[in-house]
């Protein structure tokens, strides 16, 4: 049975335990309590209301926490995110360089283009003239090397788990990303616009650096709108034609937290990432299917939201040292969301070998990139949630490599 909360979907709860009720930042406190280890663990179950997507060989089987777990954890847990992950450093001779034509295809995605006031001023498209609004009125803010498409900072990490293949030369990038595709690779992408967004910077590379023509490109970058988890679960004749080689990375975020659902967002919650659990991907193996964390919105607390009439967002440069509190508009999700997400998906209670994607704490310092105070600024940090996921890749090649 599919409940309705405020015209959303809402997977039935089931046999889910008793959740405490607490709203707001004693909500927030009580969640981080709870997953900084503090509180109890209890089970959450959610009765599956659908019998095709459920996947008996793997519901009941029991995993191992993920091996980085720990990691993801102290990172969410801590109020320093992005300087626990890893940092972003000023080195425009690792950035990738934008050809126009590279630049003209990642600006067919509405949402991105913050490089060219041309698109915001002279359009019809209500997202790109509200940027234009909140710029006239100094509402949002933004580094230079966003504003003129040639964003100088890298993402470097000494942890595996936030690790991304380094942009050292045009020559040995693409020979390295050209091999990640050689089998005929697709990556299968499910989730809202900032996934979509996600999408366009992965088929333009393909374009711009691989010479794939724009049909090829789609033919690896599959992308399948999903808000709020309805729509995939009754569509997964999606995979039919998936193979092994291939890879799914979805998110459910935005559009099921406290700022669109209200007090109860964490129950529906719950009760998606559990179902997500249940679902067949075809022939595609549990460690190639990835949940990606969530990116906090770069509204600045209590200065107005995606839904108010007035609002603050940006930086002009990246921030180390922002904080979770720092952000979220009226309604503060992170890290509380991805919490949840790690303690469901990656701590023992996990029914499946899925893998985290963990973007959100680079992210985090990238208030700079922010584009209307939800989606990012194309070119900018979206193009190392790709340079993540090659490097994920990588390390599943060569460890296939070494078992052989």
């Amino acid at each position: 049975m599919i409940l309705q909360r405020n015209g959303h979907s809402e997977p039935s709860k089931g046999n889910s335990t008793k959740q405490e009720s607490a709203h707001g930042q004693g909500q927030g406190n009580q969640i981080r309590k709870k997953y900084s280890g503090n509180e109890s663990d209890s089970d959450v179950k959610v009765e599956n209301d659908n019998e095709e997507t459920s996947n008996s060989s793997n519901a009941l089987k029991p995993f191992l926490t993920l091996p980085d777990y720990p990691l993801f954890l102290k990172a969410h847990t801590s109020q320093e995110s992005a300087k626990l992950a890893g940092k972003w450093i000023k080195k425009p001779e690792n950035a990738i360089k934008y050809s126009k034509e590279h630049l003209a295809c990642l600006d067919a995605e509405r949402q991105g283009n913050c490089h060219d006031p041309e698109s915001w001023m002279n359009t019809t498209d209500k997202a790109r003239f509200a940027r234009y609004q909140s710029i006239k009125d100094n509402a949002i803010l933004n580094s230079p090397g966003i504003l003129n498409a040639s964003d100088p900072w890298v993402w470097e990490s000494g942890h595996t788990a936030y690790k991304v293949i380094p942009y050292e030369s045009a020559d040995l990038y693409k020979k390295r990303i050209r091999k990640l595709f050689a089998n005929g690779r697709k990556i299968y992408l499910i989730g809202d616009s900032l996934t979509r967004q996600w999408s366009q910077v992965l088929r333009c590379e393909m374009q711009a650096l691989l010479g794939f023509d724009k049909e090829r490109a789609k033919s690896h970058i599959l992308y399948f709108q999903d808000h709020t988890f309805r729509e995939i679960r009754k569509n997964l004749k999606y995979f039919q034609d998936a193979s092994p080689n291939d890879y799914v990375v979805m998110n459910f975020g935005h559009h099921v937290g406290p700022a669109k659902l209200g007090p109860d967002w964490n129950e529906t919650y719950m009760g998606i990432l559990n179902q997500i659990q249940d679902l067949k991907f075809g022939r595609i193996p549990d460690h190639h299917v990835f949940f990606r964390t969530t990116s906090v919105r770069h509204f600045l607390g209590g200065q107005g939201d995606w839904n108010t009439e007035k609002s603050k967002a940006g930086g002009t440069e990246p921030n180390m040292e922002a904080r979770w509190d720092m952000y979220g508009g009226n309604t503060q999700e992170q890290p509380y969301q991805n919490l949840m997400v790690l303690d469901i998906l990656a701590s023992a209670r996990r029914k499946r070998n899925f893998q985290i994607l963990d973007t959100s704490p680079m992210m985090l310092a990238r208030g700079d990139a922010s584009f209307d105070g939800s989606h990012f600024c194309l070119p900018g940090p979206h193009q190392f949630w790709s340079q993540m996921l090659y490097y994920k890749f990588e390390q599943e090649n060569n460890s296939t490599v070494k078992a052989t």
